[in-house]
This record gives structure tokens, C-alpha cells and sequence, in this order.
């Protein structure tokens, strides 16, 4: 496990830890990745954070070809409702991970939302316009259908909808 992953792995509390990312018919795919990785269940969380702050559903932190990739990930089994509310469980996850990550890190950031149901264009568009930030990094959301590869999200960067 590399340093990052093992310093954020220490600081999740048992009951959150997770070995995949799903949840409701919907979730990501990691094959692929990294088995230098580490998942919280942030449904499992029992304090937030901050308590008006809600929370994605997992948080991804794991190493692959020596890079760490943190990313907070929001399943939405259904339609894509509330725009805003998608961008603020990412942010939520994004403060986790701050907390929780050692302070002089090196990673790369991509929040994620995965969608079951076919997503309106417009909301499209207005989810890829979202930008979430960790610590001086500012991305869009990786985009994809449930049981997409996160993988392929990773590789391809935000922009991609695999």
C-alpha cells in the first residue's frame, strides 16, 4: 500500500471501509484498478464532518502506475435530479478526503458521478460544468453510466462520459 493510501486508510474508521462501489443497482466498476486502494462507505460515516454538509456515497482513494488518485464518487440509480445537490455530496466527499489525506500529498482528483437512467442533455451539460476542489485542484466530474469502468474515468479525465 503507498504511503498515501496507508496514511488515509488509517484515519477511516472501520465501519466505513468498503471493498466495492455500489449501492441500489448502480455502482462503478474497478476492474483494473489498483488493489493499493482504500473506499469509504460515507453512508456509514456516523458524524459528518460538517453537519449541514451532505456526503457522496464513497470516497476512492487508491495507487496505480505511481500515481494516487483521490476521488469522491456520487451513484445515482435514477435520473440525475438537483444539479446543485450532485456538486455538494462531491464537495463533501472532497472535505473528507482533505481531512483524512496526509498534508503534503501528491495525487490526482477526479470526482465522479455515475447515472442509471438516460440524462437529459441539459443536465448534462449543467454536470459538466460543476467543478469540485481539493486542495488547489478544481475538476469537472468524470461522468458515466452505471457499471462503467472507473478505470476508463481515470485514464480519460474529466471530460470523458464512458
Amino acid at each position: 500500500m503507498s504511503e498515501v493510501v496507508a496514511a488515509f486508510a488509517a484515519n477511516v474508521p472501520p465501519p466505513c471501509r468498503a471493498s466495492c462501489c455500489e449501492r441500489h443497482g448502480c455502482g462503478v466498476d474497478l476492474r483494473g484498478c489498483s488493489d493499493r486502494r482504500a473506499i469509504v462507505d460515507m453512508d456509514r460515516l456516523a458524524i459528518p464532518l460538517r453537519a449541514d454538509q451532505p456526503r457522496c456515497d464513497y470516497l476512492y482513494v487508491g495507487e496505480k502506475d505511481d500515481a494516487a488518485w483521490v476521488v469522491p464518487i456520487e451513484l445515482k440509480s435514477g435520473t440525475i435530479g438537483n444539479v446543485n445537490e450532485v456538486l455538494r455530496q462531491l464537495e463533501g466527499g472532497a472535505l473528507t478526503a482533505d481531512v483524512w489525506l496526509p498534508a503534503e500529498c501528491e495525487f490526482d482528483f477526479l470526482p465522479v458521478v455515475a447515472h442509471g437512467k438516460d440524462m437529459p442533455k441539459r443536465a448534462w451539460e449543467r454536470l459538466r460544468r460543476l467543478r469540485v476542489r481539493l486542495r488547489g485542484k478544481e475538476r469537472s466530474p468524470g461522468i458515466t453510466r452505471c457499471g462503467g469502468l472507473l478505470l476508463a474515468l481515470l485514464a480519460a479525465g474529466p471530460t470523458s462520459d464512458a
